[in-house]
């Protein structure tokens, strides 16, 4: 069984096929602004795995980091308006339309701070060897239960 991840973002969107412990098994890259919506994206991705697909099973769940505010609604599903793309994403049409049964949402500045998180609890060296990490500053060392800041460009910089 195989997991869907992304990470969709105004510029580009990066989806990838997990094994269920989370380890990536294939990444693919898009131009965000050359679909419609995260669903075209998702049916091309995995239209473009099948061969993966067919040996390691069709995803059932899908988690995303979206470039934009999150709505949680009264049913239990999700809706993401996108910064500086056309279109929303709401997590029951998502499901339906590419045949997942599970699909959440969080904002893609949170997903880094998870990653910021669960590297910080990895041995010394294997964060930085797995997520590509380089310290600012080697010799420091974080508080336990400090404060973390997780900074980024986003689209659009320099405009």
């Amino acid at each position: 069984m195989t997991l869907l991840a992304g990470d969709l973002g105004g510029t580009k969107t990066l989806l990838a096929l997990c094994s269920d412990d989370g380890e990536p098994l294939v990444v693919s890259r898009f131009d965000s602004h050359a679909y419609d919506g995260l669903a075209a994206m998702v049916q091309a991705f995995l239209a473009g795995q099948a061969g993966l697909v067919a040996e390691r099973g069709r995803p059932q769940r899908a988690a995303f980091g979206v470039a934009g505010p999150i709505t949680d609604l009264p049913d239990g599903t999700q809706r993401a308006v996108i910064t500086n793309l056309r279109y929303a994403i709401e997590t029951a049409a998502l499901g339906e339309r590419c045949g997942l049964a599970r699909v959440r949402l969080c904002n893609d500045f949170y997903a880094v701070a998870l990653a910021v998180a669960h590297a910080a609890a990895q041995p010394d060296g294997e964060a930085a060897r797995r997520l590509d990490l380089v310290p600012l500053n080697p010799g420091a060392r974080a508080a336990p239960r400090g404060t973390v800041a997780v900074l980024g460009a986003g689209t659009g910089m320099g405009q």
